[in-house]
């Protein structure tokens, strides 16, 4: 797996593990998105303030065949200690998985709602 990070600077990680990931590199704010998460509505002031105050944020989406918690498991870590909020950006999905394109469109979506504000 390659992520493709862009800001002031720009890096490359590769076959790096999430959990290690968000715990180990300069991120000011890890997001989670995850079907389990606390509404967006329900933290989106909260997650406004960290917003505006972080210069390095992650967005963590899970894969199509296991969700980021599941992944976690892996590594022997949960959710809760990699990120500072797991969100529901699309609550009442009606599905068990959404594609990965379409929670970053969504979730990108919802978040420029506060940086915007």
């Amino acid at each position: 797996m390659t992520l493709r990070c862009t800001g002031v600077t720009a890096f490359t990680i590769s076959d790096v593990p999430f959990g290690q990931l968000a715990k180990n590199q300069p991120f000011d704010l890890v997001i989670a998105t995850s079907r389990y998460g606390a509404p967006f509505t329900e933290v989106a002031d909260k997650l406004a303030r960290y917003l505006k105050k972080s210069h390095k944020i992650l967005v963590a989406f899970g894969a199509p065949t296991q969700g980021l918690n599941e992944i976690l498991a892996h590594e022997n870590l949960k959710l809760n200690e990699v990120a500072h909020f797991t969100v529901n950006t699309i609550p009442n999905q009606g599905t068990e998985t959404v594609r990965t394109e379409e929670a970053l469109y969504a979730s990108l979506a919802m978040l420029n709602t506060l940086i915007g504000e």
